[in-house]
């Protein structure tokens, strides 16, 4: 259910009509304000293992968008029969997604720190966007093997953060699904 319900969401947010980026740029901006650059790669850590064990993607996929499963406090998901007696894993699935850019003032003084934040919370917020329709969406993209989402529990900003040793600027979107998986391990 954990691995089925991130990957589900991160194949929602590459797809080119509701997915991130396409919510990023119809988004409203202040007058003069620059649309946001485009995001190099949309990935989570099942894919891409250097995630996995916290190490961002290269400086040439920079900016990005990516997703990992975070461990959550509470009570362990519920098992129950279904009407078919086929077993059913109802719980929550904490998801943590990070848009990072590289900053340098000397090489990109254009877009500065400012504007990478301003385009960070455009791309957070065109997240929020993108997972809403998820969850009502009615095309089977709620779907991946036996697990469905079926809905957003919460969504929680992470402060924004630089790693010095990097010079990345790092913003965080902690984003809570429920679902169900109609496998269970007898």
């Amino acid at each position: 259910m954990f691995l089925e319900t991130l990957r589900a969401a991160t194949d929602w947010l590459k797809d080119g009509s509701k997915g991130v980026q396409a919510l990023a740029a119809l988004l409203p901006r202040d007058p003069g304000e620059a649309a946001p650059i485009a995001l190099k790669l949309i990935t989570d850590e099942t894919r891409d293992a250097r995630l996995a064990i916290g190490t961002l993607p290269a400086e040439d996929q920079l900016p990005c968008f990516v997703g990992s499963l975070r461990p959550r406090g509470g009570s362990e998901p519920d098992l129950d029969l279904g009407s078919l007696g086929v077993p059913i894993v109802h719980g929550t699935v904490a998801t943590f997604w990070q848009y990072a850019e590289k900053y340098d003032a000397e090489i990109v003084p254009a877009r500065g720190e400012d504007r990478i934040i301003a385009d960070g919370y455009r791309f957070l917020r065109a997240a929020c966007k993108a997972f809403a329709l998820l969850t009502r969406s009615q095309d089977g993209a709620r779907l991946r093997l036996a697990s469905q989402i079926l809905g957003v529990e919460g969504f929680r900003l992470a402060p924004w953060f630089k790693r010095e040793d990097t010079t990345l600027l790092i913003g965080g979107l902690e984003v809570v699904f429920s679902a169900h998986d109609h496998w269970a391990p007898t």
